[in-house]
């Protein structure tokens, strides 16, 4: 994923970079390298799809009540 795509998610997040890295479960200067360039995202594809869904959470889109219907039973 291009810096830029990272950048426009996290802004149509509208959270501070502490609060993203908390839902991506890392560090906030790991998000900032990645940000800068500095260090490569080691799994981007998930990263897109983990703020895809903060997104679509936020605006509604995804409930945990959908989430539970969806998981996959044993």
């Amino acid at each position: 994923m291009k810096t830029e795509e990272l950048q426009k998610l996290i802004d149509t997040l509208g959270l501070p970079l502490t609060a993203v890295a908390a839902l991506l479960d890392v560090e906030k200067q790991t998000l900032s390298r990645w940000l800068s360039g500095s260090r490569p995202m080691r799994h981007p594809a998930m990263v897109r799809k983990a703020l895809q869904m903060c997104i679509l959470e936020q605006r509604g889109a995804v409930t945990a009540k959908l989430v539970d219907r969806m998981e996959v039973k044993d």
